[in-house]
Order: C-alpha cells, then structure tokens, then sequence
C-alpha cells in the first residue's frame, strides 16, 4: 500500500520589521517631496482640470437636454458645483447618493419639473459614474488575464 503525503501550501513569512502607520506617512511625504512640476506643467494640469470640470458640466447639460428640460447656464452651472462641493464632503465611494441629492436639489431650485430632474441626474450619474467604473473593471480584467 502506497501511503499519500498531504502537501500544505507553503507558509508566508512574518515581515523582519513591523511597518507603522508612521513610516507608511513618512513614505508618502518623501514621496510627494520627490515630485517637481515646473510652472509650464502645473498650468497644464490646471487647464486640463478645468477643462475636466467644464466636460462633465457639458454633459450634465446634454443629459438635461436629452430628457426634455432645460434649465439657465447660470443655474446649471451653480447646481453642478454644489454637486461637486457635496462631493468633498462624502465618505461613500463616488459620492453616490451625496451628489446625487446636490444636483437634483440645486437643479430643482432653478424650476425644473421633478420627473425630468431626477431623469437627468440618473442619466448623469451612468454615464459619468457607471461608464466609467465598468471601463475600469474591464481594463482590470485584462489586465489580470494577460499576467497569467
């Protein structure tokens, strides 16, 4: 009778020395020592942010559009950075819910029927979101296919 050895999946090692909360700061602020822009680059950031900012209000707008309202570039534009501002408040991924509420609040005030605003806000929030992190997943899955 051949007797079968169980084989156990090998074991992973303790680190040699604890890393702290500390040393992981200490990392990323020499890290974010090392980076150098030159005045020509951080204009060029600046720009491309803005032009960033200025898409995804296009697109609010488009979407606004697309569902059959419309609403000023004034009140547009003051909804979508109410929008924005909720966002640096959130502490749910994506601001889902957070700047959802903003911009339907905000395009509310402006006189936009509800049904219409909150169809706009959902179709934003797909494309602007939901395309986006679908995008991601595929190029991660791709990625992760191809290491294999």
């Amino acid at each position: 009778m051949v007797s079968q050895a169980k084989v156990c999946p090998p074991r992973r090692r303790a680190p040699t020395a604890a890393v702290t909360d500390v040393d992981h700061i200490e990392n990323f602020v020499t890290q974010l020592r090392a980076a150098r822009l030159t005045p020509a680059q951080a204009t060029a950031a600046s720009a491309f942010a803005l032009i960033n900012w200025l898409l995804d209000a296009a697109c609010l707008a488009a979407c606004l559009q697309a569902v059959g309202g419309g609403a000023g570039l004034v009140d547009l534009l003051l909804a979508f950075c109410a929008g924005m501002a909720a966002s640096t408040l959130t502490l749910v991924p994506g601001g889902l819910g957070i700047i959802d509420s903003a911009l339907i609040f905000g395009l509310l005030t402006a006189g936009v029927a509800t049904s219409t605003v909150i169809a706009a806000v959902v179709l934003y929030r797909i494309i602007s979101f939901g395309v986006i992190i679908g995008t991601g997943w595929i190029f991660w899955l791709l990625i992760r296919h191809r290491d294999r």
